[in-house]
């Protein structure tokens, strides 16, 4: 036979917090897992619970993060929101950054991502055709997905080559007429 003696678990009162817990047993509750920001100049929030006071620090693998700011960088224990504010991106690739929060002898990480800058780069612009028409090349460099559309009849497409860099053809239909015409190709982001 076996018996024992103690209190019911389900009748047990939940423990209230400590409103000022020892440095060795604070801790950080993430009210945010991460946060995106867009790629033109930006600022989002992160919010937090910090049993004691805290700090933060940013890093980055690549460099030094130079292109994000927090504001602010300490406080009290307690609920807290950081502002966090982004420089434009100017570069054709994603960029991340860790905001490390710390409070007493607890550690907690929350990556920021900022999006990557569109490009559509266009080796030329603008092309003069001789009068019987000529097969014009154009290369395109692209970060993003994109569609062309001829807005003139006298303008095919005639060949494209696809990866990151796009060689695109455009036939020009001979000039019936003596004077100079215009003709437009535009490009559409997906």
């Amino acid at each position: 036979m076996v018996s024992g003696c103690g209190k019911d678990p389900a009748t047990e009162p939940d423990p209230t917090p400590d409103p000022n817990p020892s440095p060795g047993t604070a801790g950080i509750t993430l009210y945010d897992q991460d946060l995106v920001l867009a790629d033109g100049e930006s600022q989002g929030t992160l919010s937090f619970r910090a049993a004691a006071d805290w700090t933060i620090s940013l890093s980055e693998t690549k460099a030094e993060v130079s292109w994000l700011s927090v504001e602010p960088m300490s406080g009290k224990a307690g609920e807290a929101t950081l502002t966090v504010s982004a420089l434009p991106n100017e570069n054709y690739e994603d960029r991340s950054a860790l905001i490390s929060i710390r409070s007493g002898s607890a550690t907690q990480s929350v990556p920021v991502y900022q999006k990557k800058k569109n490009a559509l780069i266009l080796s030329k612009e603008i092309f003069s055709v001789p009068q019987e028409g000529d097969v014009i090349d154009l290369e395109v460099k692209s970060n993003i997905e994109f569609e062309v559309a001829i807005l003139d009849d006298w303008i095919k497409q005639s060949q494209t080559r696809a990866l990151t860099t796009h060689h695109l053809q455009f036939e020009v239909a001979a000039n019936p007429d003596a004077g100079n015409r215009t003709g437009k190709i535009a490009y559409f982001f997906r």
